[in-house]
C-alpha cells in the first residue's frame, strides 16, 4: 500500500511541475477528502483538478484528467 501512496504522490508532483511550466499558480489542497487535488488559477480563471495515475499494465499511458 506504501508504493501505491508514493506512486501517486510522484504522479501529483509530476503533474505540479507541468502546470507550473505552463503558467499556472498552482495551490494544494490541504484535506484531500473531497476529490480535490489541486486548484490552479491562470487569467483569473481558477479549476479544480483530481489527478489519476494510470500504469501501462493498465494498457494505458500516464495522463492527465481535467
Amino acid at each position: 500500500m506504501e508504493n501505491l501512496i508514493r506512486k501517486g504522490l510522484i504522479g501529483e508532483l509530476i503533474v505540479q511541475s507541468k502546470l507550473l511550466e505552463l503558467g499556472f499558480n498552482v495551490f494544494e489542497n490541504i484535506c484531500d477528502d473531497g476529490g480535490v487535488d489541486l486548484i490552479i488559477e491562470k487569467k483569473g480563471v481558477y479549476k479544480k483538478i483530481q489527478i489519476k495515475r494510470a500504469t501501462k499494465t493498465d494498457n494505458r499511458y500516464e495522463r492527465l484528467m481535467f
